[in-house]
């Protein structure tokens, strides 16, 4: 219970920091993502590398789904990969 909690939460976190970046106007820091220097954070790696964990995440999400046997697990695991899409897809 309490690790899929956690998952949930970390999907949630990164999910809120793209965004928050998506939603900022060019050459602004968002609030919760520190950059040093002024740095415009969408000319910055953070997107990247957050959309990267997000899509690694989903498609080990995906292959896991296969395999499982247990119902409620494989809820869990769908419900975070429709959560993660939504973040990827979202404008």
């Amino acid at each position: 219970m309490y690790r899929r909690s956690l998952q949930k939460i970390y999907v949630e976190k990164l999910a809120t920091i793209l965004a928050q970046i998506n939603a900022a106007p060019a050459g602004t820091i968002t609030a919760n993502v520190s950059v040093q220097g002024g740095l415009d954070i969408k000319k910055s790696d953070v997107p990247s590398i957050i959309r990267g964990n997000l899509v690694q995440l989903h498609n080990e999400i995906k292959a896991a789904i296969g395999v499982t046997t247990d119902k409620s697990t494989k809820l869990h695991l769908q419900d975070v990969a429709e959560r993660i899409k939504k973040a990827l897809n979202a404008k």
